[in-house]
């Protein structure tokens, strides 16, 4: 081996070595930090790495579903039920009071808030899947005979026409009772424009991969849709971004809300206007609402989706993406309506 080869292989590795010894020091102070820190201010030692490891990576990036897992389930649970919208469109909400049952110590609280609808679209462009709504769970200590009021947010109840509106509406859902205080899922309700500015792009008003902030395909219909022509290709996938807020705290210094942030829809398609659209996943349901649909210039509307995905009866569900090829603008085959996004949803477990 050449010497000076040599010399770099041996500075090389010696530096693998500080690396690795530098790693390993950082994850044990960071071990150690973080049990000074729950014992200093009441948080348990997963609620301080909650804190200061996942919740920080979550807020950048909630569909980092592996994470998801860090969220306390809790065990041993003797009861419980959900508040929701229980008729054949799941779209409204629906809100009860809980007391607490005698002998009832501990109870979860999770909600789910709605998600947002999808737009009207017309010849030729569509219209992405619904962001979802945003969840949040809390581990408590009740007390028999307190008394919870627990709602579950309605979505918008209503169709979108062509090229209106339909993101932006609904009603979070929400927890009130004894320890909690501001504890509530926002509604999956930001409109295209925001994904962008979300994303980082620099010009907001097209739809487009980041790498080319100039093309894509523009936003219209007041920011709820896209117009294709020749040559809007998005560029690459435009990701799952992070929309809808979860709030809330408690009263307990133990006790720590955790949460998912709402999430819009991937979406990609080429010069052809050929492409896929990929409904984000929600927490607890990852098998039923990562639907996902391809298009080519045979195939005209929502249908595909409704035959992968069922009606995905499923909390925080944004509403169906849609497609538009081929024919004059105007009525007809090449206009499609949108869809409301379902519910949210309240669960209690409790032992």
């Amino acid at each position: 081996m050449d010497v000076l080869l040599y010399s770099a292989y041996n500075a090389q590795a010696y530096l693998d070595s500080q690396v690795e010894a530098k790693q390993t020091c950082y994850n044990t102070k960071l071990v150690e930090t973080n049990a000074q820190v729950s014992a200093a201010s009441g948080f348990t030692a997963a609620g301080a790495c909650w804190f200061q490891c996942i919740e920080p990576q979550l807020i950048r990036d909630p569909s980092l579903t592996s994470l998801w897992c860090c969220i306390p389930e809790g065990s041993g649970w003797t009861g419980g039920f959900q508040v929701c919208d229980t008729s054949n469109y799941f779209v409204c909400g629906s809100c009860c009071a809980w007391t607490v049952p005698s002998g009832v110590t501990c109870a979860r609280f999770q909600i789910w808030g709605p998600g947002g609808g999808s737009s009207g679209s017309m010849c030729c462009g569509g219209s992405p899947f619904g962001a979802t709504g945003a969840y949040a769970s809390v581990l408590l200590p009740v007390t028999p005979g307190n008394t919870y009021t627990l709602c579950a947010g309605c979505a918008c109840n209503c169709r979108a026409q062509m090229y209106s509106g339909n993101r932006s509406t609904g009603i979070p859902s929400y927890v009130i009772g004894n320890g909690l205080t501001n504890f509530c899922a926002d509604v999956g309700a930001s409109q295209m424009g925001s994904w962008m500015g979300a994303y980082g792009r620099y010009v907001t008003y097209k739809l487009g991969h980041i790498s080319g902030n100039y093309f894509g395909a523009c936003i219209c219909g007041a920011g709820n849709s896209y117009c294709f022509t020749g040559s809007c290709a998005t560029c690459g996938e435009v990701p799952h971004l992070p929309g809808a807020s979860y709030f809330g705290k408690s009263s307990c210094p133990s006790v720590t809300v955790y949460g998912i942030r709402g999430l819009s829809p991937r979406i990609c398609f080429d010069t052809n206007h050929y492409g896929y659209q990929i409904h984000a996943p929600i927490y607890g349901f990852p098998t039923t609402s990562c639907c996902c649909f391809t298009w080519t210039s045979s195939f005209i509307g929502n249908y595909n989706c409704k035959t992968c995905c069922g009606l995905m009866r499923v909390p925080s569900a944004g509403g169906w993406g849609m497609i538009a090829m081929g024919g004059a603008p105007g009525y007809g085959s090449a206009c499609r309506c949108g869809q409301p996004g379902k519910a949210g949803m309240v669960c209690v477990s409790f032992k």
